[in-house]
């Protein structure tokens, strides 16, 4: 769901990574979930084209050169964070997941309730099919990389002279993402849950 509700059409992006606490992860090579219906429109609530252009910016400045020995790679990292109300669901257990995935889901099929804002404000209905569900990938606690040229070019001028957008829909579907996958701790409620 992520940010991407706030969009012109309702879209739940099952796709996107989720954010996690846990500090390790392993990176595979690209998202091998079958995630390219959802590359169209992935919602980005920051413009982070801003950070690469400061961090080029300040690279100029104090004159920082890169080594001819490595290649200096730049990629963006994406990834959404669940929030009940204005509390984030913090996850860095598999419990924590199962429970953050679970009220996710319940706050997108509120929406489509008699009272819930996509109907009551908008008329929407729910999009989701039982085909469409069947071909849903499996959630991901973990984010992707992509080039930095996947956001579009970077613009010409200095820091002060932009106007990043706060949030923007972009469309990867000709970035297949690297997708890191976070090591979520094993608790007693969380293979009690698996079992389940």
């Amino acid at each position: 769901m992520c940010s991407s509700l706030h969009s012109m059409n309702v879209h739940y992006n099952r796709s996107y990574p989720l954010h996690s606490y846990t500090e390790s992860f392993e990176l595979e090579e690209v998202d091998p979930r079958p995630i390219d219906s959802d590359l169209e429109r992935i919602w980005v609530s920051m413009d982070p084209r801003s950070v690469y252009f400061l961090w080029r910016e300040t690279e100029t400045t104090f004159q920082i050169e890169h080594s001819s020995l490595y290649a200096t790679v730049f990629q963006y990292l994406l990834q959404a964070r669940i929030f009940n109300g204005d509390i984030e669901n913090k996850i860095a257990s598999w419990a924590d997941a199962i429970s953050a995935l679970e009220a996710e889901e319940s706050q997108w099929l509120s929406g489509f309730e008699k009272e819930g804002v996509y109907t009551k404000l908008a008329g929407y209905t729910n999009p989701d099919t039982p085909e469409g569900l069947s071909k849903a990938p499996m959630p991901a606690i973990g984010f992707w990389l992509v080039p930095v040229g996947a956001l579009d070019e970077l613009p010409e001028g200095k820091s002060e002279d932009q106007r990043w957008q706060v949030t923007r829909m972009v469309d990867l579907r000709n970035y297949r993402p690297q997708l890191g996958v976070f090591h979520l701790l094993v608790t007693r409620q969380s293979r009690h849950a698996n079992n389940a």
